[in-house]
């Protein structure tokens, strides 16, 4: 297991993003947001990701690679649909096509996907059995 302190903060970095870029987002919401992801992942998948610890604003994320990715794919998921929503009322401008055909979007739908299948087959391990020759 690793930790990441202020995973809200890291994924803002990760992505190029700063809280200005999002109309009335802060770290607390953000981390809201990345629980929200983590509960998607543990009931996809059914794992027991545990949700953020500290204070909020440095809230700290502890997992495992698979669980990484996918936590975190989905939080650049909805990222992504915090940002493209902005002040529009409408959704005219933006059409499914749109987000479909966008090569990261796509990318970023497929790791989803692969690292909840993956979290849903965990290795299977065996204790003090001896090696086959």
């Amino acid at each position: 297991m690793t930790t990441i302190a202020s995973i809200a903060q890291r994924i803002l970095d990760e992505n190029g993003y700063s809280l200005t870029d999002f109309t009335g987002l802060t770290l607390t919401i953000l981390e809201y947001k990345i629980d929200d992801a983590i509960d998607y992942v543990n009931a996809e998948a059914g794992t027991t990701i545990a949700a953020l610890t500290g204070t909020a604003e440095t809230k700290s994320f502890v997992y495992t690679a698979p669980e990484n990715l996918a936590v975190k794919g989905l939080v650049n998921l909805m990222l992504k649909a915090y940002k493209e929503k902005g002040q529009q009322v409408g959704i005219q401008s933006m059409s499914l096509s749109y987000l479909e055909s966008n090569p990261d979007f796509a990318l970023s739908m497929q790791v989803l996907k692969d690292m909840i299948e993956r979290l849903k087959k965990p290795p299977i391990i065996i204790e003090n059995e001896p090696v086959p020759e």
